[in-house]
């Protein structure tokens, strides 16, 4: 059954209000002040976007770090994170800088724009969330490539948009990351 561009921008649609809705949900839940709850939102929403961003173009616009950069300096003042400003520092860096030296050694491996987007999200999860985020990305992004080559819709050199797994990653650590967190160390 072929589906439409219309039935798709639909189903697309359809989705984003979805994500919209559960996430505007889950913050209002989950956090006391309706200001860390606000500031947790949009970066979901960001997340969202850019997700759908990259699976249509294979492109993290500026425009998304930029904005995930102006609600990383709000997020200091409603403080939805209990994090220090050195955690912040190591999380933008800590999964970057390896993804960096990955693209720099070998050709296709990240984008720029995953690396950068990676960088402006550690910097507003720190670095225990941004590892946990990156960690659940690689392995949603691997389970989904291994069933792409199961069903032959992929061979083994396709590149896959990573975007979503790393938005994916970032909202699994926003929503689980403490307990999993927790639960690894114990």
């Amino acid at each position: 059954m072929e589906i439409s561009f219309r039935q798709e921008n639909r189903m697309r649609n359809g989705w984003l209000l979805l994500s919209g809705g559960v996430s505007a949900l889950f913050c209002s839940l989950r956090y006391e002040y309706l200001s860390a709850g606000l500031t947790v939102f949009i970066f979901v929403c960001i997340l969202t976007v850019a997700a759908f961003l990259d699976m249509n173009t294979r492109i993290i616009p500026d425009s998304c770090d930029i904005a995930i950069l102006i609600v990383t300096f709000v997020s200091f003042i409603t403080k939805p994170l209990p994090l220090s400003f050195v955690a912040r520092v190591i999380g933008a860096v800590c999964v970057s800088v390896p993804m960096l030296l990955a693209a720099l050694f070998r050709s296709g491996a990240f984008g720029g724009g995953d690396i950068k987007f990676m960088g402006v999200c550690g910097l507003f999860l720190g670095w225990k969330l941004t590892l946990l985020a990156a960690t659940s990305a690689i392995l949603c992004g691997g389970i989904y490539s291994l069933w792409l080559l199961l069903v032959k819709k992929a061979e083994r050199k396709t590149h896959i948009a990573f975007g979503p797994f790393l938005s994916l990653g970032m909202v699994i650590a926003l929503l689980y990351g403490t307990p999993l967190i927790k639960w690894f160390i114990s």
